[in-house]
This record gives structure tokens, sequence and C-alpha cells, in this order.
């Protein structure tokens, strides 16, 4: 272990006592196993601005916490689904959307815009913030818990069976958009929970999220120019974020 370290090292008797003191007094009960997709997260989330960096296992162990809400997130996700639910086979809107879902689709759509603009410069900071506000505060928060009332009502009639049809559309597009977001940073996680979506194409689309299209702000420019020109019941856009 890390004791071992030291004492197979150079320092001095003197130091190394201190040093295994120090890790004694910050962790009695050892490090937390955290596993390596949330490490990845958390080396990428650091804002570097040398070669050295303070790494905090206690934020490594919130992003552990994090990969749970993932699991969690689409374990609800799925069961809401259903096992015969059939995705469409392009991401567009039918025009019935309501202002949850057209909202939630406006957030995935600024996701996307801001991780490809993280990648083209480098900002790898800047993605982790992207993914992690958009899948912990806007679909977990808001999103999943203001449809719950809309799927436990579908099956009461058949307008709200159409309602229920079409937040799990909207519900399946935000889940394959933000695992592969996701996939370059946690592959583990996020192909373990990919494997679990139906596909809209199942003859010809790739077997692994490690190969599929990353998202780009064209694939979702249809949906977000649709969305431009839908007005909510506030009769503003600001409510999308536009």
């Amino acid at each position: 272990g890390l004791h071992a370290l030291f004492t197979d090292s150079n320092l001095d008797p003197v130091e190394v006592a201190k040093a295994k003191q120090g890790q004694t007094s910050d962790y009695p009960n050892g490090i937390p196993e955290c596993g390596t997709d949330a490490l990845r997260f958390a080396l990428c989330a650091y804002t570097s601005q040398g070669r050295d960096i303070n790494l905090d296992v206690n934020r490594i162990l919130g992003y552990r916490h994090f990969c749970n809400k993932l699991w969690n997130a689409v374990k609800f996700a799925m069961k809401t689904l259903g096992e015969n639910f059939v995705p469409s086979e392009k991401a567009l809107l039918c025009g019935e959307e309501s202002v949850s879902d057209r909202w939630i689709l406006s957030r995935l759509s600024a996701a996307v815009a801001l991780c490809d603009a993280g990648f083209k410069a480098y900002e790898f900071p800047a993605i982790t913030t992207a993914i992690y506000n958009f899948w912990l505060y806007e679909l977990c928060d808001v999103y999943l818990e203001s449809v719950k009332p809309v799927l436990s009502r579908a099956e009461e009639d058949s307008s709200s069976q159409r309602q229920a049809l079409v937040c799990r559309q909207t519900l399946y597009t935000c889940l394959d958009v933000g695992l592969r977001l996701l996939s370059p940073i946690m592959p583990f996680v996020g192909e373990e929970l990919y494997q679990r979506l139906p596909r809209r194409r199942p003859q010809s689309d790739p077997p692994s999220i490690t190969v599929t299209l990353y998202p780009d702000s064209e694939e979702v420019r249809v949906v977000k120019n649709e969305l431009m020109y839908k007005h909510s019941e506030y009769g503003s856009l600001e409510v999308f974020g536009f």
C-alpha cells in the first residue's frame, strides 16, 4: 500500500513517520474504491494550471455517487419505457411535445453544443460540467420528476396514452444522446447502460457505444430549429434557454 511506498523510499525516517501519520489521519478506514470511470471523470473535471493537480479523493467519491445516479436514472427510464417500447428511427419532434419535453430537448441541445466546443478547444472541464449538469440537474432532478404524473396517467384515456408515448420518445432521445456524450469519459458505465437501450435501427446500429457516432451540433440542429419555432405557454422562448 502507500505505507510500503514510503518505507521503501529514500525519505528520512522522520519524514516517513510524518507521512504515515498524515495518511492515517486523512483516511482512517483507507481510501474508498471509486472505480476507473469516476477517477477519469474527476481528472478531466480538474482545471489544470500546470503538470500537477491537488487531487481530492472526496471529489472522486462524489463522481462515484454520480455513477450510481446514472445507473438509477437509466433503470427507472427502462422501467418507464417498457419491454415493448420501439424508438423512432430518427430524433425528430412530432409536434405534440409538452413544455417539459421541449425544455429537456433544448437542454440536451445545449449540452451537445458545449461538449462539441469543449472537445474542439481541449477544455475538458467544460465537457464534464455540461454532462454532469445535464444528467443530474436537468434530466434527473427536473424532467424525470415532471413526467412521473404523465406516465402514471398513461392508461386513463387515448389522449393520456399519446402524451405518455411522446414523453417516452423524448426520454429515449435524452438517454441515447446523453450516454454517447458520456462515453469517452465514462466508457465502462456508458457501455453497460447503453447495452440496455433498444436500438433505433436494430439491424444497422453499431453493437457498442464505443463505435457509435459522437453527438455533434449538426445531429441536434434539426430538433433545435424546430424548438425555436414552437412558443411556450408563456409566449417566450426564454423558457427553452434560447
